[in-house]
């Protein structure tokens, strides 16, 4: 029979079903004797149609003993063997596809199920392979098993349905006993030994030992200072091929007893090796600094602690040094320096670096670099210093000046101070210059202008900021009019303005602008130098003027009802509000500042006590303090910072008021915000209180003498 005689249709069997493709095979088969051509056709078609051959075998990486890609038969058992508790064990299966076509094995095709009396909730499928494992390609069946439990035997079949003619259903049983982890053996020749060389021996042992070979994952090392207790772990290593370890956090001179253990997951070896050395070096055991006082900026605002040792010659001095207070001052290396931002008290913290347990600290204490100034309408200033930690107040120099001196005012740079003379003496009735020593705040004479005019109210305007061309403005009472003149920024000279012009009464303004009767006791300069506003008591107005920024001159702009007789006045840091204190109706008015005018708007009115004389704002602009001259007091208020109300600190002005000395009549916040210093004209005293930081309320630390009729008292930074 010839090959042509086969129907076309046989040579595309592949199409066919596959029942009807085994039956006509068969067919074919039994004509193999007839003729060898239509046997080899009938097996070309047998290998067309031939359906998808699975084929598992042990794919690389498992954790079997078997060998790795082997093929595994199916409905054997794949005895894992036995497994040490808590090992991590992973079997891979690779599943071929050895036929023609596309091996389909769906997610759910491959399944675990539970043989009787055996664990099959310990095995789980992590992956398998995708659902269609074209010719000649594999995929594969990750199956880990659970040894968190010593068990006899766990065991489990794995199914994997397939549309392969000759195994649709493989099967698999996986069979494995889960043992306890075997103990480790102990290590051999375990030493341990100085390294040789200064200073690493003062610190450092060095370890070594043999290593274990069987049944271990790794090594732990144990410390102590006694022979028989007191064991820590210091070191765990985790690969038994390292056998060296540096130990570099050792004490000079101390004996160090080790313990070596073998480890097998988390089974320790049943003896440990031991040996022992020492340091060399002399070790800290105690250390101690002294605290010490800064200022926030100058020569005095950093210092280097000096740590006292015991013993007095260790072998390792360093030490790791900490602030607690970094806002108010740093440390580095034993210098501890100001931030010049914060103040108050920081502690300073030094450890020895060889021995944590081995520490101490000292209080460091920071102040503003700041004098106060004190004038006495009986012809002399003071310069005085006050401590507010140990509320110690010193003289530091006390300088004779006009006659009847009334108010001071420094200029932006803080080299020179200027105060204003209202007494009986008409030959120095005026202004007078003085520089300031940087260092002790000392001041000395420079110059003074004299109208012989009584002469009360003084302010600095710097427009140009303080390396700028700056002005300085003061009240002349008797003729209602206000006095202006030029700082030579170099010498702190006063000359009259305009510049180059001669007295008398060239450089004045009319107080209200068009009046002499105003009688102008006090001044306020908002802080960028724009605007100056007058306190005219006799007529109860506030004026203002701008200032040209080039010469210095004055221009009326507007006047502004206060209450009865204002007197002493204050700008707010920011220059947002102005205050003034009235006299006569013992009230405190408040106006708004337009910045781009200069232009006042009511706030509100707030009573003070008996006869208001001063008031001063502290540099956060969070309180305001008022003292009341008839009243004998100094009453606090809060700073609305949205309005620039007032409101009494304790809800009443009685509840808010705290007693001072006779008569009152000037107050000053230091530059830290942290105490007021309240001047007593007719008792010759002046009293420091504390402000509590979160309430303003105050606290009274000392009283100490002034000189006859103190009238005025400013505090001022120093660089």
């Amino acid at each position: 029979m010839e090959n042509k005689m086969i129907p076309r249709s046989l040579r595309c069997a592949g199409n066919m079903t596959t029942g009807a493709v085994v039956v006509f095979l068969c067919s074919l088969l039994g004509l193999s004797s007839c003729n060898n051509a239509l046997l080899d056709a009938a097996k070309e078609i047998q290998e067309q149609t031939i359906t998808p051959v699975i084929v598992v075998s042990l794919a690389a990486d498992c954790s079997s003993t078997l060998l790795e890609g082997a093929t595994v038969t199916n409905g054997t058992t794949l005895n894992l063997g036995s497994i040490s508790k808590d090992a991590a064990f992973l079997v891979k299966l690779s599943i071929a596809n050895n036929g023609k076509t596309p091996l389909a094995v769906a997610d759910n095709a491959v399944s675990l199920s539970g043989l009787s009396g055996w664990n099959a909730d310990k095995f789980s499928i992590t992956q398998t392979p995708s659902e269609s494992i074209p010719p000649g390609g594999s995929g594969e069946v990750w199956i880990t098993l659970d040894t968190s439990d010593v068990l006899a035997t766990v065991a489990a079949n794995l199914g994997i349905a397939t549309n392969d003619v000759n195994t649709p259903a493989f099967n698999l049983k996986l069979a494995s006993a889960v043992v306890a982890t075997p103990t480790p053996d102990a290590t051999t020749l375990f030493s341990v030994d100085s390294p040789g060389s200064e200073p690493a021996n003062y610190t450092t042992l060095k370890l070594t030992w043999n290593k274990v070979v069987s049944n271990t994952t790794g090594y732990s090392i144990m410390r102590s200072t006694s022979l028989t207790s007191g064991f820590t772990i210091i070191k765990t290593i985790d690969s038994q091929d390292t056998i060296t370890y540096d130990d570099d956090t050792c004490k000079p001179g101390t004996t160090y007893y080790y313990r070596l253990y073998s480890v097998n997951g988390a089974v320790y070896s049943t003896a440990a090796a031991k040996d022992n050395a020492a340091t060399t070096g002399t070790a800290i055991s105690a250390i101690s600094i002294g605290g010490t006082s800064l200022y926030d900026t100058g020569t005095n605002s950093s210092a280097t602690l000096a740590p006292i040792f015991t013993p007095a010659n260790p072998s390792i001095t360093t030490l790791d040094w900490s602030s607690s207070n970094p806002s108010v001052a740093t440390v580095l290396d034993g210098t501890v320096s100001a931030t010049g931002t914060g103040y108050g008290t920081t502690t300073i913290t030094a450890t020895s670096k060889d021995n944590t347990a081995i520490s101490t600290t000292c209080t460091v204490t920071v102040t503003a670099h700041q004098v106060l100034y004190l004038a006495n309408f009986g012809g002399n200033l003071d310069t005085d210093f006050i401590n507010p930690t140990t509320w110690v107040e010193v003289q530091l120099s006390n300088a004779l000046v006009g006659s009847g001196p009334s108010c001071t005012a420094v200029d932006a740079s803080g080299k020179f101070l200027y105060e204003t003379n209202s007494g009986t003496n008409p030959t120095s009735l005026g202004v007078d210059g003085y520089a300031i020593n940087q260092t002790s705040g000392a001041i000395g004479f420079i110059n003074g202008v004299y109208a012989g005019i009584l002469t009360e109210g003084l302010a600095v305007a710097s427009p140009n900021g303080p390396m700028g061309q700056q002005f300085i403005y003061c009240t002349f009472r008797s003729v209602g009019q206000v006095g202006a003149f030029a700082i030579n920024n170099s010498t702190g000279v006063l000359s009259y303005l305009p510049i180059g012009s001669a007295p008398p009464l060239t450089f004045s303004y009319l107080s209200d602008g068009n009046t002499t009767s105003g009688n102008p006791r006090w001044l306020a300069v908002d802080p960028l130098g724009k605007y100056l506003y007058v306190s005219n008591t006799d007529i109860d107005k506030i004026s203002l003027f701008s200032i040209n920024a080039t010469t210095g001159a004055l221009a009326y702009v507007d006047s502004y009802t206060a209450g009865d007789y204002p007197y002493k006045s204050a700008v707010s840091p920011d220059g947002k509000y102005l205050y003034v204190v009235n006299f006569g109706s013992s009230t405190v008015s408040a106006f708004s500042i337009d910045a781009a005018s200069g232009v006042l708007t009511t706030v509100g009115t707030y009573a003070t006590g008996s006869n208001p004389t001063c008031i001063a704002i502290d540099p956060l602009q969070r309180y305001a303090y008022v003292t009341n001259g008839t009243g004998n007091t100094i009453t606090a208020y809060t700073i609305n910072a949205g309005t620039g109300a007032l409101a009494p600190v304790n809800g009443t002005v009685a509840g808010s008021s705290y007693a001072t000395w006779l008569y009152p009549n000037s107050v000053a916040v230091d530059m830290t915000g942290t105490h007021l210093v309240v001047a007593s004209s007719n008792a010759n005293k002046a009293t420091v209180y504390a402000i509590a930081a979160g309430t303003g309320a105050l606290t009274l630390k000392i009283n100490f003498d002034t000189g006859l009729y103190p009238t005025h008292v400013a505090f001022q930074r120093l660089p």
